[in-house]
């Protein structure tokens, strides 16, 4: 028997995705798209030169990055992926939104059990709550016993069919039915390449650059946590992922908690050669050494406690493709010697055995941690270190990336509507400028919260200073209502004995030193919260610690052993 529920909005957009041509959010293009289309046009057709700079032009709103480099890349995977059509299944939820590839005959279970194909923390779901099957062509959704029931277009059912366009409603989510070509599926996001300001032959799917679906055991759910890369501090990481891409060499990406390197390294992988193969994250922290060894490389029957049958580890199951090793840097010695092993001979070792068996994968390491640090204390191994280093990448803090923070911001605001059925239309500019300033130690994911909290808790269409988390609106009183301090008279600091002169750029270099060293000492030698204390780029820091030459020791057991 159906009961009756109303139906679901008919028009929730995907993730961050909007119509080509359609202005975005708060902004309104100069020019129309037909304009923009003949200003194109006008471009020598026999001057490639002048068509890139044309280009660039008519994308200056949106600040591109590297944009012949992302071209190349979408046009290759558009001709390697053909024309067979993905059928996508977006799940909206209050965390946000994720997007699950449905392949032929398999099923895919929602719940809010761990064990869930598509795990989602939402108590309104039940642990197991409804099934999807992709099967000859039609999308079946199956009802498993769920407490709160599965809606079709208004109707409680037991089994249904879905048809693209279709929504379902399952307790207080919503999943949409998506039917994409293969050629036009996205697989990049970067926020600041914005379709709407590009001719659709040139990127024909920006808008969702790095959203797209990458398979793993049939199912892969890809999180809505993507880059964002208007600031000039994310040109170069950008320039360089796409660069590396194309080859298979080790990668290691560097930044704080919550700054993108998971889905950087998902654009890595998309963007290359490997693209149809697995990609498979594998968290290294809190596990212990013997299990995460077994992970890794597997291990022979009888070779551990209750382990009656051999086990292939992820470097063989995911031959062909790239493992992401989340925080390398917590890794235990024996996994680093075979994970060495590997890089230098492309052989593993299953445990209790002998026979080196040859694999064929990438490896894409991810770390917020020191690991020069951590070689110097005998926690890491050096050698491995200079392999994985080879290529380093290292995402800025968003205290570094301020032009990113508006984009970002608007984003999540779209998002948190969605999840929550609410309309908060825009941020105040005052919102906007606190948020701006604030030095974001939770980086993207601490923004991401607080603009939820925002959404959930304003009481009007704009997001105002008081809908933000005391901690930002603390900070920005703290800073109105502390004075400056006084500027301290040259001579203040100028020598006062009656010995040799110090020239002023001397006296510049020492003061500086010091500032540095109160900030190293202040941090215990943490490079990144240093730089972030002294408002500076962590390479400046690291090149300034060269340059006044500075040691560890100077700032990390004791005081300063050298003399200048």
């Amino acid at each position: 028997m159906n009961h009756s529920r109303p139906a679901a909005p008919r028009s929730l957009p995907s993730p961050d995705v909007r119509e080509p041509g359609a202005p975005e959010e708060g902004h309104c293009g100069d020019a129309s798209p037909a304009e923009a289309s003949a200003a194109q046009r006008s471009a020598p057709a026999e001057d490639p030169d002048a068509q890139e700079a044309q280009l660039d032009s008519q994308l200056g709103v949106t600040d591109p990055i590297a944009m012949s480099q992302v071209r190349d890349a979408l046009n290759q995977l558009s001709r390697e992926r053909g024309t067979q059509p993905d059928v996508l299944l977006i799940i909206y939820h209050r965390h946000g939104a994720e997007t699950v590839r449905l392949n032929e005959g398999v099923g895919v279970v929602v719940g809010r059990d761990p064990s869930a194909d598509v795990a989602i923390p939402e108590r309104s779901l039940s642990r197991r709550h409804a099934r999807f099957t992709f099967q000859r062509g039609d999308v079946l959704i199956e009802d498993l016993g769920s407490t709160n029931g599965t809606f079709l277009s208004g109707h409680r059912v037991e089994q249904g069919i879905l048809k693209p366009g279709d929504e379902v409603v399952l307790g207080e989510i919503t999943a949409s039915l998506r039917v994409i070509a293969s050629a036009e599926l996205p697989v990049l996001h970067l926020d600041a390449l914005d379709a709407r300001a590009l001719a659709p032959r040139h990127l024909p799917s920006a808008d969702n650059l790095m959203g797209g679906p990458t398979p793993v055991g049939g199912v892969r759910a890809v999180s809505d946590e993507g880059l964002v890369m208007r600031s000039p501090a994310m040109r170069p990481v950008l320039e360089t992922a796409m660069r590396l891409a194309r080859s298979s060499a080790p990668v290691l990406l560097q930044g704080e908690t919550g700054t993108g390197k998971d889905v950087l390294a998902r654009l890595i992988h998309e963007a290359g050669p490997r693209h149809k193969k697995q990609l498979v994250h594998l968290g290294c922290s809190g596990v212990p050494a013997q299990l995460l060894e077994s992970t890794l490389f597997g291990h022979e029957a009888d070779a551990l406690p209750g382990a009656a049958q051999a086990q292939e580890g992820v470097f063989e199951a995911c031959a062909g493709g790239t493992v992401v090793l989340d925080e390398v840097g917590d890794l235990p010695p024996s996994s680093q010697a075979a994970l060495l092993r590997l890089l230098d001979t492309g052989r593993i070792v299953r445990i209790g055995s002998t026979r080196e068996i040859e694999v064929d994968v990438r490896i894409v390491a991810t770390t917020y941690r020191d690991l020069e640090a951590l070689c110097e204390a005998g926690t890491f191994r050096s050698d491995l270190l200079y392999r994985l280093n080879a290529v380093p990448l290292r995402i800025p803090p968003l205290c570094e990336r301020r032009e990113d923070i508006g984009p970002l911001a608007q984003r999540f605001l779209r998002q948190a509507n969605e999840a929550h059925r609410r309309n908060v239309r825009s941020i105040d500019p005052e919102t906007l400028a606190l948020l701006e300033q604030y030095p974001w130690p939770g980086n993207v994911r601490e923004l991401r919260s607080a603009i939820e909290r925002a959404v959930v808790i304003a009481r009007g269409s704009v997001i105002t200073p008081l809908d933000l988390p005391e901690s930002i609106n603390a900070l920005a009183a703290r800073r109105l209502s502390t004075p400056p301090p006084p500027d301290r008279p040259l001579v203040e600091i100028a020598p006062t004995s009656t010995g040799p002169m110090i020239g002023l750029k001397a006296q510049m270099d020492r003061l500086e030193t010091e500032i540095i060293l109160e900030a190293l000492r202040a941090t215990n030698g943490n490079l990144a919260m240093a730089a972030r204390r002294l408002r500076m780029p962590l390479r400046t820091l690291q090149e300034k610690i060269t340059t006044h030459g500075l040691k560890r020791s100077d700032y990390r057991d004791g005081p300063p052993s050298r003399s200048k």
